[in-house]
């Protein structure tokens, strides 16, 4: 199984200069097995003969200086 992630980013520069929509870019970005990993849903619990498990909340871009 492979996982990739999908971002879509928004220009508001059409709305804000044209009055017009906003345009959008999607990004695709294959994970590696190692991101996979850390983005494996835990166990929570069990009822009626289900799991149930965490479930992606939010998620956010954060650019960081090295």
């Amino acid at each position: 199984m492979k996982l990739v992630l999908r971002v879509i980013l928004r220009n508001e520069a059409p709305l804000f200069h044209c009055n017009d929509s906003p345009s959008y870019r999607l990004v695709s970005i294959e994970m590696t097995p190692e991101q996979m990993e850390k983005l494996e849903p835990r166990f929570c619990y069990h009822t009626n003969g289900q799991d149930f498990y965490e479930e992606i909340s939010h998620c956010f871009l954060e650019r960081v200086e090295e």
